[in-house]
C-alpha cells in the first residue's frame, strides 16, 4: 500500500475534516462514471478510496502511525518488512480485500457521524388453520 497520507495529498497532521475534503475533491476528480474507460483514473480512485477508508478510522489511523513510526513505512500488509518479519495486514479486520460498496455514503454524508443501524424487526408469524378437501387440495382448488 503506498502512503496513504500522499495519496490523498494531506500532511500526516491533518485533521478528519481535511481528510474528508481531499477524499471528496479527489473522488470526484477520479470517479470512473466521471472518466469512462480511464484505467489510470479508476486504479487511482481505489487507491484515492483505500487511503480514505484507512485514515478515517481513527483507529486504524492510529495503527498505521505506530507502525510507521517504528520504521514499517508504507509496504505495510504487503511484502515481508524489516529482517524478512511480515507487518500486521490493515485488511485482516472485516473486509479481506477492497470494499467500494460505501463509496457514495462515505461522499454525500459528513465525516464520522454514519452508524450502521441494524435492519429492522420482522414481526411475528401469522398462523392460522383451514380445513380443505384433499381432492380440491390436489387439484388446484382455490378456497376462501
Amino acid at each position: 500500500m503506498d502512503d496513504p497520507y500522499k495519496t490523498l495529498g494531506v500532511s500526516k497532521t491533518a485533521s478528519a475534516e481535511e481528510i474528508r475534503k481531499a477524499y471528496r475533491k479527489l473522488a470526484k476528480e477520479l470517479h470512473p462514471d466521471a472518466n469512462p474507460g480511464n484505467k489510470d483514473a479508476e486504479e487511482r480512485f481505489k487507491k484515492v478510496s483505500q487511503a480514505f477508508k484507512l485514515l478515517s478510522d481513527a483507529e486504524k489511523r492510529a495503527e498505521y502511525d505506530a507502525a510507521a513510526r517504528a520504521g514499517f513505512g508504507a509496504g505495510m500488509g504487503g511484502a515481508a518488512g524489516a529482517g524478512g518479519r511480515r507487518p500486521f495486514n490493515f485488511r485482516q479486520s472485516r473486509n479481506q480485500g477492497a470494499d467500494f460498496s460505501d463509496i457514495f455514503s462515505d461522499l454525500f454524508t459528513d465525516f464520522g457521524t454514519q452508524t450502521r443501524q441494524p435492519p429492522p424487526r420482522k414481526g411475528a408469524d401469522v398462523r392460522y388453520s383451514l380445513t380443505v378437501d384433499f381432492m380440491q387440495a390436489a387439484q388446484g382448488g382455490k378456497h376462501r
